[in-house]
């Protein structure tokens, strides 16, 4: 416990910091007694020639007069006695987008900071969700302390799907996805989704910007190439197991080309599925006259027609 002298001086001071015990006293004469004032909100304990005071947040002094054994009371002595209490915020929890970080600041009055993370700087940054506190000493010794909530909120989740072409009069209707509360593409346009064709294209890569409702923002780009016959994409293999997912061999470009023909081959030259567009056997299950082919890899030839190169290549069965 710390003690102080009371000297008649009201320009004297002593600093405290909220709920510190002191004990203040006078050099005792014998036979004289003490009337002892205690102003502010504390609590006091009063001893003859001394008091102690436990101060709360308010400033106040300390007065005490002597009287004499013969009746004459001395002047007052006094000590002013001023609180010291640091100011210390935060602020209120946070909640940031993951991917982002937040810097938190104790403020510059202070010359001592710890905080839980161990860091004793007066910004920390944080990038993982957590409870943060530091603590803080001001320079006449006083003590705060202050916490905050940082959690993450997820980035709304988009896939346009792969790099693909549109040829002729195709459409393809891109989807941002449900996450989002506003929409923009790189057309200005709004909105979940967004239709292009063939002949409104001006530029290959296009982009859409989602903003959740938590204010978190992602970007997804796709490119949609010119189209090229001989570059466009073919699927090189299904899986035929009846999951719904990949179990037939599809080419949406035939749709403008009613008079192609396709034809498959087995590894011995054997014709396996042959079709002529827009018949309703136009699509591959990995079937031969209703029977079905073992895994393997199948040659086939897809004859456009129409001054335009067969494509070749090959379809893998996975089953």
């Amino acid at each position: 416990m710390c003690s102080s002298d009371l000297k008649a001086d009201a320009q004297n001071t002593d600093v405290v910091c909220p709920g510190t015990a002191r004990m203040y006293k006078i050099s005792p004469n014998p036979g004289s007694t003490y009337t002892w004032t205690v102003t502010g909100d504390s609590l006091t304990y009063q001893y003859g020639d001394s008091i102690e005071v436990i101060w709360s947040n308010k400033p106040g002094y300390v007065q005490v007069v002597e009287a004499s054994s013969f009746g004459c009371a001395g002047a007052p002595l006094v000590l002013n006695i001023q609180v010291s209490v640091p100011q210390l915020d935060l602020g209120n929890d946070l909640k940031i987008c993951e991917g982002k970080s937040v810097e938190l600041d104790a403020g510059n009055k202070y010359p001592v900071h710890q905080w839980n993370t161990g860091d004793t700087s007066r910004k920390i940054k944080v990038k993982t969700p957590g409870y943060y506190k530091v603590d803080v000493i001001d320079y006449t010794g006083c003590r705060a302390s202050d916490s905050v909530y940082v959690s993450f909120a997820s980035n709304p989740k988009i896939n346009l799907g792969a790099d693909t072409m549109i040829c002729d009069n195709e459409y393809l209707l891109l989807d941002a996805g449900s996450d989002g509360i506003a929409y923009l593409w790189w057309d200005q346009t709004t909105g979940q989704t967004h239709a292009i064709g063939a002949n409104d294209m001006d530029n290959t890569y296009v982009s859409v910007q989602v903003t959740n409702a938590d204010g978190c923002v992602a970007s997804d780009t796709l490119v949609v190439m010119a189209c090229d016959y001989s570059k466009y994409p073919i699927p090189n293999t299904i899986t035929p197991n009846g999951d719904g997912k990949n179990d037939t061999w599809r080419i949406d470009l035939l749709y403008h080309y009613p008079n192609a023909t396709v034809q498959i081959y087995d590894r011995w030259g054997q014709i396996v599925f042959q079709s002529s567009h827009c018949t309703p056997d136009n699509v591959w299950d990995g079937t031969s006259n209703g029977r079905k082919l073992p895994g393997d890899s199948y040659f086939y030839i897809i004859n456009f027609k129409e001054g335009h190169v067969p494509r070749t290549g090959t379809i893998s069965i996975v089953r």
